[in-house]
């Protein structure tokens, strides 16, 4: 057989030929040689190469070439296409309300109530303003959120996903909305349900047909109205932003918000009834200024629109039961807020009028005190006797321990 020079071999290289093996290759050429193979060998041929000029130190083992078409390995399949990314996580900055929830106890009076409750049965119903089982969706959620159980989140999403619509035939269908809707929001985050189709659901009953004039929608009742149904409504618009992330409609709400707790230069649409309890008739307000006085009157911290449907009046006030029930839709608001001290600490001052007044929260504003006095330092309300879940919130004996 031939002994080749490395130029020899490169010049053989000419002619196109098959593809062929080389075993090993044991100079620093190792490329050039493979291509002068490659490309220099015809179908049945073979050679063994060899030489001193090529610093070969052994034979080179070709393999050899067979005749017929070479038939290329086939294309790697495409990979698969990459699974559909999860939809974003809740935002539950605004749900954390206030709650050391690492620290809530797993023991004690309170939390057996809690869980007591939690076991409840019954579904939830829109239509019904004084919304009943919101506290059992409440329990089941916040336990969720505090051990992870799955057994709370399987309850809350099922009473969600059972929940009855309003009704537009019904008593106040903005205060049945109002009422129920924050409750619904904040349990949906608490569990992290995120489903589509009931956030959407959530998101058109901020503008659902629900009256005439100021309650023609919720979001219209809470800009127009001047007392408690502004309060609920505003509750609800809010905690549903933040559930489905509309920072355009919560920037509105928050200037709605601080409107009526005093900061007129926020927003002053609002329509108040009888103007008996303003301070100043000319710049009426939902909560009054620091320091109002009507005559020689206290009435800073007072709000007006619900305080004026007593038959008190500002030199002998009576216990108003709709003024509970407004200050508490503004402290869950305030929680969902992250507690600001809006309107020259409204919501505080409001408190410190009640509580100069001996006046205290009764019956199903009981609940009130735990999470105002948490939130805002102790005795900024006075503590009620013994407690009880509300139409709007509740379990804060557990939350706010």
């Amino acid at each position: 057989m031939d002994t080749f020079s490395r130029r020899s071999l490169l010049r053989k290289a000419g002619a196109a030929g098959l593809a062929a093996g080389v075993a090993s290759l044991p100079w620093s050429h190792e490329a050039d040689a493979v291509s002068t193979y490659k490309t220099s060998l015809q179908p049945g041929e073979s050679i063994d190469v060899t030489g001193t000029d090529l610093s070969v130190t052994q034979a080179l083992t070709i393999v050899t070439v067979t005749s017929g078409p070479i038939v290329p390995p086939p294309p790697p399949p495409p990979p698969p296409p990459p699974p559909p990314p999860p939809p974003p996580p809740t935002d539950t900055t605004g749900f954390e309300m206030g709650i050391d929830w690492e620290a809530l106890p797993l023991s004690g009076t309170a939390y057996n109530r809690i869980e007591a409750l939690a076991k409840g049965t019954g579904s939830l119903d829109q239509s019904n303003i004084d919304a009943p089982n919101t506290s059992v969706l409440l329990a089941n959620a916040a336990l969720h959120r505090r051990t992870g159980q799955a057994i709370y989140q399987t309850k809350v999403i099922a009473m969600l996903k059972a929940d009855k619509p309003y009704s537009t035939s019904a008593h106040e269908p903005a205060l049945q909305l109002g009422r129920n809707l924050a409750a619904r929001a904040i349990a949906a985050a608490w569990v992290g349900y995120s489903d589509a189709a009931y956030l959407d659901k959530l998101a058109k009953l901020r503008t659902a047909p629900t009256g005439s004039g100021d309650t023609a929608t919720m979001i219209a009742t809470h800009e127009r109205r001047g007392n408690n149904f502004s309060t609920c409504c505003g509750m609800s618009r809010i905690a549903i932003d933040l559930l489905i992330g509309d920072t355009t409609d919560l920037a509105r709400a928050v200037k709605v918000h601080r409107g009526y707790v005093g900061e007129r230069d926020q927003y002053t649409g609002f329509h108040f009834g009888d103007l008996l309890w303003q301070s100043d008739k000319t710049k009426p307000v939902g909560i009054t200024p620091r320091g109002a006085k009507i005559s020689t009157a206290d009435v800073d911290g007072v709000l007006p629109d619900d305080q004026r449907r007593t038959a008190g009046t500002p030199a002998s006030p009576n216990k108003a039961n709709y003024v509970d029930q407004a200050l508490g839709e503004l402290l869950v608001t305030c929680a969902l807020l992250g507690a600001p001290r809006y309107g020259d600490e409204a919501v505080v001052r409001a408190y410190g009028w009640l509580n100069r007044r001996r006046f205290v929260q009764l019956g199903d504003d009981r609940w009130q005190p735990a999470m105002a006095n948490a939130l805002y330092g102790a005795g900024t309300a006075n503590p009620a006797s013994g407690t009880q879940d509300g139409k709007s919130f509740g379990i804060t004996d557990w939350l706010y321990s």
